[in-house]
């Protein structure tokens, strides 16, 4: 049986491949063995995400490498396999091998889902890289499964399709990313816009409910569906559709990005900062909410007991209610954070403002930026031990000086609704450096690039870097203070 010992690094640099099924430029391998054949135990948590990767003695794919299955369809002219196979520590035969090809690990993190994709696992080398998903400051799949409990905690006994409504509409305001097939900027400009204010909650409602009618008359028209076992009540379900968008904008209004929750009448960002981008309590909380009654009704089944209707109420509002308690302790620990950080004398400038930033996981441990006038310090405060810790000979961030260049990037469109969103701004010229993304070498020396990008989203989370393209902006200004490109999350705006 073949096991694993240590394994190093290697890289294959680009070539082309002159028979492949697609044109590949870019072909590349390099990783870690981070587990052996039958053990699990990985110290480093970066590290344990390339657990999820394709391992090529355990036939299967990983859950991270769905993409791995085309491999098959795109018939690579060269397919080389690197096999250690160990006895008594001493390596017997090494085999080359040539691994996944750079465009297919894009396609998978086009999904956004960033660190868990080959570019987070691989290219960006060295160390883990957090990635934001995408744009989105509260993930997908917590308002999928705050629906999903919203339903089960009662509503979906009232009226028929309750559950798949609330599902749905919990996630209905975040299709506003359509917006960035427009480019970047464009999608920036629009999020959190008039799909997420109070205003269109109503409508975004009513065609959530319009859809699950369609779905309806499908079932009964094509598929014959036997009646529903609660009441057709299209109104009532109209009602429940409309808490579960709010609940959407609860729930984002609660994290650090925050909402415009009276656009277009007022165009002001609120945000809560109190709970994370993702919170993996709250996560496994509504995932036990719906596991276990499915658990408990497989049980019932394989010994015989009758069917119960509506099964998981309890699970479903014990998360509910595990998510309001949550949400009061991260409260109670923001507002001591910042009264920590004000008593701390951590600065003898004056302070002008307090923003405790939250930390996944642990309510006691927050990322604080304090603004002065002249500069923006960070600290890392523990609220259980009353702890602030700043240095600041390496926490001081100095506010960027003016120039021609940041005055005419701040009035471009990509200024203006950067401007418009960010709390803790650095606008800084770069220089006569080329954005992330643009295509020009050497850079022009009379051109300078302005980088825009906020304090809130700069800070290491469980470990894992930042990137540098999350969340910043660029402007590529010309010689006459001219607008010659604008840039989000290193991909260029094409009108």
């Amino acid at each position: 049986e073949l096991v694993f010992a240590d394994v190093a690094d290697f890289r294959v640099f680009s070539r082309t491949l002159a028979h492949a099924a697609v044109p590949v430029t870019q072909l590349f391998f390099a990783g870690h063995v981070v587990e052996r054949e039958h053990r699990t135990r990985v110290r480093k948590l970066g590290k344990s995400f390339l657990r999820l990767a394709a391992h090529t003695l355990r036939r299967r794919v990983g859950s991270d490498q769905l993409w791995m299955l085309f491999f098959q369809f795109l018939q690579l002219p060269r397919q080389c396999v690197v096999v250690g196979v160990r006895d008594l520590w001493r390596v017997q035969d090494v085999v080359e091998m040539l691994m996944m090809p750079y465009f297919v690990a894009q396609c998978f993190d086009a999904f956004r889902w960033g660190a868990f994709g080959h570019e987070g696992d691989y290219r960006k080398r060295p160390g883990p890289v957090l990635w934001y998903v995408g744009f989105e400051p509260m993930d997908p799949l917590t308002h999928f499964l705050t629906g999903a409990c919203l339903g089960r905690a009662g509503f979906n006994r009232k009226a028929a399709y309750a559950t798949l409504a609330m599902t749905l509409a919990a996630e209905a305001p975040d299709l506003d990313i359509l917006w960035g097939l427009r480019g970047p900027v464009a999608g920036f400009e629009h999020h959190r816009g008039i799909t997420h204010t109070l205003i269109a909650a109503p409508f975004i409602a009513l065609v959530t409910t319009a859809v699950v009618w369609l779905i309806h008359r499908f079932r009964v028209a094509r598929l014959r569906a036997k009646p529903t076992k609660a009441p057709l009540r299209w109104g009532l379900l109209w009602c429940f559709a409309l808490i579960a968008v709010l609940s959407h904008l609860l729930l984002d209004f609660t994290n650090n990005y925050g909402i415009r929750p009276f656009f277009p009448f007022n165009p002001r960002w609120y945000s809560w900062d109190i709970v994370y981008i993702v919170e993996p309590l709250i996560i496994a909380a509504l995932l036990l909410a719906l596991f276990m009654p499915w658990l408990f009704g497989l049980a019932d089944r394989e010994m015989g007991v009758k069917r119960v209707l509506f099964r998981g109420r309890g699970w479903a509002i014990a998360a509910l209610v595990f998510m309001v308690l949550l949400y009061a302790v991260r409260n109670a620990e923001h507002a001591h954070a910042a009264n920590l950080v004000r008593n701390a004398n951590v600065t003898s400038e004056p302070i002008l403002r307090v923003a405790p930033q939250p930390e996944p996981i642990n309510p006691f441990l927050w990322y604080v930026i304090i603004e002065t006038p002249d500069f923006y310090q960070t600290a890392v405060v523990h609220t259980r031990s009353d702890q602030v810790d700043s240095d600041p000979a390496e926490d001081v961030i100095y506010k960027p000086p003016v120039t021609m260049s940041t005055l005419a990037a701040k009035r471009s469109p990509l200024g203006r609704v950067y401007l418009d969103w960010s709390k803790f701004p650095i606008v800084e010229d770069k220089g006569p450096l080329t954005p992330p993304g643009y295509q020009v070498d050497p850079p022009r020396p009379d051109w300078h690039t302005v980088e825009f990008r906020d304090l809130r989203f700069g800070y290491s989370v469980l470990t894992l870097k930042p990137s540098d393209l999350v969340l910043t902006g660029w402007d590529y200004v010309g010689p006459q203070q001219e607008i010659e490109g604008m840039f989000m999350n290193g991909t260029e705006q094409k009108d």
